[in-house]
């Protein structure tokens, strides 16, 4: 197949086309289970295959739409750090003695399961393990 470039008319000429149908699509990414205030904005988490992906709202209105590595959202200290739990129930020990990577994976697949929900505030609960930790609203980070 050959491949074409495309012209910002004919790219205009699209979006205005399907604009209905875009909006609904980008209004379906808001995840009101996993919602954080900062000022007067809310951030919303929605988490897909390789990306965490944030919106950025002010009430009525997304104005803002960020992709976001796990890589950055859940960092190698966060991990070393919840490892160091003393508290793990019996099968995230199990995932600590396969490693930090394994750790990590389980943790992703967790959000994408929507095994987490936000609690006000910065804060998180992991609902299956009633174990709390908190967003760091500059960095986009976890934190214990």
């Amino acid at each position: 197949m050959k491949q074409l470039s495309v012209s910002k008319n004919a790219f205009d000429s699209y979006v205005n086309y399907f604009k209905r149908n875009i909006d609904m699509e980008i209004s379906s990414l808001y995840n009101e289970n996993f919602v954080f205030t900062t000022n007067d904005k809310h951030l919303s988490f929605t988490f897909l295959d390789e990306v965490a992906l944030v919106t950025v709202n002010n009430s009525e209105i997304i104005e803002e739409i960020t992709l976001l590595s796990y890589e950055s959202f859940i960092t190698d200290n966060f991990i070393k750090e919840i490892m160091n739990l003393t508290c793990l129930p019996p099968r995230l020990k199990r995932y600590k003695k396969m490693g930090t990577i394994r750790f990590k994976q389980e943790l992703i697949e967790n959000f994408q399961l929507g095994n987490f929900c936000s609690e006000g505030g910065n804060k998180i609960l992991w609902t299956d393990y009633n174990i709390r930790f908190k967003l760091n609203n500059n960095s986009m980070r976890l934190e214990i």
